[in-house]
C-alpha cells in the first residue's frame, strides 16, 4: 500500500503543476513535470523483485564482457536458491 500512496501523491503533484504549465505559462512548473514523471518512471522501476531485475540484465547482457556476465549469472543462481 506504501507504494500506492507514493504514486498518489506525485500524481496529485504532477496535476498541480500540469494546470500551471499549461494554464498559466509557467516555465518552472513544466520542470517540476519532467522531475515528477521521472520520480514516477523510477517508482515503477525500484518496485520490481530483484529476480525480474536479475533476469532482465542477464538477457539483454550480450554486450557485456564475459566477466561481468558471469557474475550476473552467478548472482542470480544464487538468489534463487
Amino acid at each position: 500500500m506504501e507504494l500506492y500512496d507514493q504514486l498518489v501523491k506525485l500524481v496529485s503533484e504532477l496535476n498541480e503543476d500540469v494546470t500551471k504549465f499549461y494554464d498559466k505559462g509557467n516555465k518552472a512548473a513544466g520542470t517540476r513535470v519532467r522531475k515528477t514523471c521521472q520520480d514516477i518512471k523510477n517508482l515503477g522501476i525500484t518496485s520490481y523483485p530483484d529476480e525480474v531485475i536479475m533476469e532482465k540484465l542477464i538477457k539483454y547482457s550480450g554486450h557485456l564482457n564475459l566477466t561481468v556476465r558471469a557474475l550476473l549469472c552467478e548472482q542470480a543462481q544464487t538468489s534463487s536458491l
